[in-house]
């Protein structure tokens, strides 16, 4: 059976693919958001200290992929002219993690001028108190996201 282009197997298909992608979004938002939280985190369970000492190197990396993964979530929800309080919150939550998180691979590869790294590190000194609550409402976030759509 088909409905235009699109048979049942194509949609199916289809279909797989996006539930794939909202658990990828689940991971990433988890795994930042816990990131992000990591000095609360090792204060709740001194056991995960070890654990994330060894993702330290990692959190640039996790960052930058942060902030991608909300700049195409935003994209994806003006594109289909969806506006979702929740999800625009979420993504200027992802941006704001991820900028946190990237911050020292940015000032190296991207604050190229002196101007643009004392803006970078002031926006970030400000935001810094709040990485922590942030990080585990993000995480909070992910794992909701993740038990709504795969339970």
């Amino acid at each position: 059976m088909s409905i235009g282009f699109l048979s049942v197997e194509n949609l199916l298909i289809l279909l797989n693919k996006l539930g794939e992608l909202k658990m990828l979004n689940s991971v990433i938002m988890i795994l930042g958001g816990l990131m992000a939280a990591m000095s609360l985190v090792v204060l709740m369970v001194p056991k995960s200290k070890d654990t994330f000492e060894k993702l330290v190197p990692l959190q640039g990396f996790v960052g930058i992929g942060l902030m991608f993964w909300a700049l195409w979530g935003l994209v994806q929800l003006l594109r289909y002219g969806v506006f979702d309080i929740l999800a625009m919150v979420l993504i200027v939550l992802q941006i704001l993690v991820g900028f946190l998180l990237a911050f020292s691979l940015l000032s190296k590869y991207i604050f190229k001028s002196q101007e643009a790294l004392e803006k970078g590190k002031k926006l970030r000194s400000k935001m810094a108190a709040f990485q922590g609550p942030m990080g585990l409402v993000l995480a909070g976030f992910g794992t909701w996201y993740l038990l709504r759509n795969f339970i």
